[in-house]
């Protein structure tokens, strides 16, 4: 056994062994490889313009503008520090066809650093860093060219910080952990022609193409972004950025089939100023724009010269009567609107679909909006918004209104992760709507909070971690809704004054869910294999008075033998006789047989007749104890008799179950029962009985006589032949 172990442990040694002289084989020839054409020597470091020497690197000028101190063809590796750290000058350098390369292994500095430097270029340098540290950064510098470069693998492919008069041109900036460029508190700067693509932090919300923050006066123009873990171009708190003529595609794609945010767009601008887009070409994801006041969007210039997957995106700001009825739409955004028609449209994939915000008097129908990465539809500071007859599918969310008022949404189908959430608003109505989730048990199918006057009513909800999830809402009116195989089914948290009513709870592991909820009421829910949840509660009750009862239980095991508010009182009345008990200390008084508002059936009718056949001196007897319904129990169902079977009711509507009668001719009749139930629905059932005439009945006299004369024919016959056959 121990020698097997033994065996084990040096076959791993010997693999492990082989892996490791491998890899330093590869990793060795790849350093000489790409060092081959570069001559390798330690960092550079610089601190003032005197410090342009020949042992700092320069290999020509004088560093003039018209003659640079030119520092090129050089391979450095500093596995502990900065390949080339620049500080405090403002000689004209040219830093060209250098190989730069930080620790593969390790969290490193960045590969150049520069600190209050001007009047610097950086051409054709490869940068491989695979470390914290960043490719290039520049901090309070101005008048820098950074063109054809290659900064793989860093923090920051490029980062400026407080920098001015700065050009990107040109560079492939790739895999780089938190973003390809990024400014900060810079100004007067270009970023063009630049390929930032498959920039990745799959761990977080890093791997942006590019990122402003707190910028001015900056101009994006012609860069391919694709491929980005997280947004293609991030602009936040900046003023005067032109945007133009750049490809966006695939970024945002690790958030895929997870909660998303909507940083996952294609486009993100938040809180700026004087912001224009123009001739930009989106692919699988769009523009998102993010302000906290109205006044925040007046600035945006946004044209259908930009497009979504080739369609125009279209942007309406401060207007009244705007239309987007079955035109083609890459993404539509709508801004301080009034009158708004939107019908008939596609959308998608996008970021968001439709972005509607500080808007009026809004009527969406008809549309599908599908597959983008956060909402399909955005509504933001609505009032007056109707949503109809719309297909929401494969979005993150499907629909998000926050601060409403006045919001309907009905007959429209959701697919997707999220399904509808609200927030903060007053008056939503979400009636006859589908809404499902393929993926089972995802999240939630429509969450309401902080919100007053809701019904939620007549819609199928499917597949979700919670079906129906409020908080901190009243006036709630949950009502005649299918909730089938969630996680739970409808769940309100600190709500007031609310009604479930007329739902059907089925293959729910929860059915209903209550905490801290206040002045409630519960029943006539159908509670199939789903159980409910009653947690510190007030004033809530799970039934209603007698005789319209509570909720139905799959699992009640009670029996029906007695009715009455008391349930002492011996006949059945469809109620259980005892309460059914509830998690956590409540419990429903009056728990049905069977379950309640479901489509009304027609009854069953039924009856015996004892004779089937007999005479005009027979009493039949009739019995329609045999007739039932799915919903209304014997007692409740009337009756009502046809004895002659011509059409014409021989007796009133009445709950007696049984009849007689005795026919006074003789023939063959079609007894008929007609059976009503107490929604009004009927039946009949058919009897055949045959009645024949009466015996003649003889007087006793008149037997005695014929009896006696029958002996005495007898007697007198057998007397005769008795002389005859006598000897004579």
């Amino acid at each position: 056994m121990f020698g097997t172990e033994r065996k084990w442990r040096d076959v791993y040694l010997t693999v492990g062994g082989m892996i490791l002289l491998t890899f330093s084989a590869v990793f060795v020839l790849f350093v000489s490889e790409s060092s081959s054409a570069y001559t390798t020597r330690s960092g550079i470091y610089i601190y003032n313009d005197s410090q342009f020497t020949l042992g700092n690197g320069v290999t020509d000028g004088s560093g003039t503008e018209s003659d640079p101190y030119i520092i090129e063809g050089w391979y450095i590796y500093a596995p502990i520090g900065t390949c080339i750290e620049i500080i405090n000058t403002r000689a004209h350098f040219v830093i060209r066809n250098c190989s730069l390369q930080g620790d593969s292994f390790s969290v490193g500095p960045d590969i150049i650093e520069l600190d209050n430097v001007q009047n610097g270029t950086f051409e054709n340098v490869v940068g491989l860093g695979m470390a914290a540290g960043s490719g290039l950064v520049a901090r309070t510098c101005s008048n820098l060219t950074i063109t054809n470069n290659s900064f793989d693998g860093d923090g920051y492919g490029v980062l400026l910080s407080g920098c001015h008069d700065v050009g990107v041109f040109d560079n492939d900036l790739t895999n780089n952990r938190y973003a390809g460029v990024s400014l900060a508190s810079s100004w007067d700067i270009l970023v063009r022609d630049n390929n930032v693509h498959d920039n990745q932090d799959p761990n977080s919300y890093g791997g942006d193409g590019v990122t402003l923050n707190d910028c001015s006066n900056i101009t994006i123009t012609h860069n391919n972004m694709t491929g980005n873990s997280g947004v293609g171009l991030w602009e936040t708190t900046s003023s005067g950025v032109t945007i133009s003529n750049n490809s966006f595609a695939l970024n945002g794609w690790h958030r895929s089939g997870l909660p998303l945010t909507r940083n996952a767009s294609g486009i993100y601008i938040h809180r700026s100023t004087d912001t224009n887009l123009s001739g930009n070409n989106l692919t699988g994801e769009g523009v998102y724009i993010y302000h906290e006041s109205e006044e925040e969007y007046t600035t945006i210039s946004l044209n259908t010269s930009n497009t979504v997957n080739g369609d125009p995106i279209r942007f309406f700001r401060d207007s009244v009567g705007v239309r987007c009825e079955g035109i083609p739409t890459g993404q539509l955004i709508v801004i301080n609107c009034s009158d708004v028609k939107v019908s008939g449209i596609m959308i998608g994939p996008a970021s968001v679909g439709v972005m509607i915000k500080h808007a009026t008097g809004v009527e969406i129908a008809d549309c599908r909006i599908h597959d983008n990465k956060f909402n399909g539809l955005e509504l933001w500071d609505i009032t007056n918004v109707t949503l109809s007859a719309c297909n929401l599918s494969e979005n993150a969310f499907q629909l998000v209104a926050e601060q409403f008022t006045n919001l309907t949404m009905s007959s429209c189908e959701t697919h997707g992760y999220g399904g509808v959430f609200l927030t903060g608003g007053d008056y939503a109505n979400v009636s006859g709507n589908v809404i499902e989730n393929p993926i089972s048990w995802a999240f939630r199918g429509l969450s309401v909070s902080s919100a007053n006057h809701l019904v939620v009513s007549g819609n199928n909800i499917t597949g979700y971690m919670e079906g129906v999830h409020g908080e901190t809402c009243d006036d709630v009116v949950i009502e005649g809704n299918e909730f089938f195989n969630n996680e739970q089914g409808p769940g309100l948290w600190e709500c007031s004054h609310f009604l479930v009513v007329d739902n059907n709870l089925t293959s729910n592991v929860v059915g209903l869910r209550l905490v801290n909820c206040v002045e409630g009421l519960v029943y006539h829910n159908n509670f199939q294999s789903s159980q409910a949840i009653n947690y510190m509660n007030t004033d809530t009750h799970w039934n209603e008075s007698y005789p319209t009862g509570g909720n139905y239980w799959s699992d009640y095991a009670g029996t029906d033998e007695r009715r009455g508010p008391a349930q002492d009182v011996i006949g059945a009345d469809g109620i259980g006789d005892t309460p059914y008990s509830i998690y956590q200390s409540a419990e429903d008084r009056y728990p049905l047989m069977r379950p309640a508002n479901l489509p009304n059936t027609v009854p069953v009718a039924s009856f015996t007749a004892e004779p089937l056949a007999g005479d005009v001196a027979t009493v039949f007897q009739l019995n329609a104890s045999g007739a039932w319904d799915r919903e209304d129990s014997i007692d409740l169902l009337e009756v009502r008799w046809d004895f002659e079977g011509d059409g014409t009711w021989d007796t009133g509507w009445t709950t007696e179950k049984n009849a007689s009668h005795q026919f006074g001719t003789a023939g063959t009749y079609n007894v008929t029962v007609e059976v009503r139930d107490s929604g009004g629905l009927t039946n009949t059932s058919t009897v055949q009985v045959v009645v024949t005439s009466v015996i003649p009945e003889f007087d006793v006299l008149v037997i005695a006589i014929v009896v006696a004369a029958v002996f005495a024919m007898v007697f007198f016959v057998l007397s005769w032949k008795k002389l005859r056959s006598s000897p004579k």
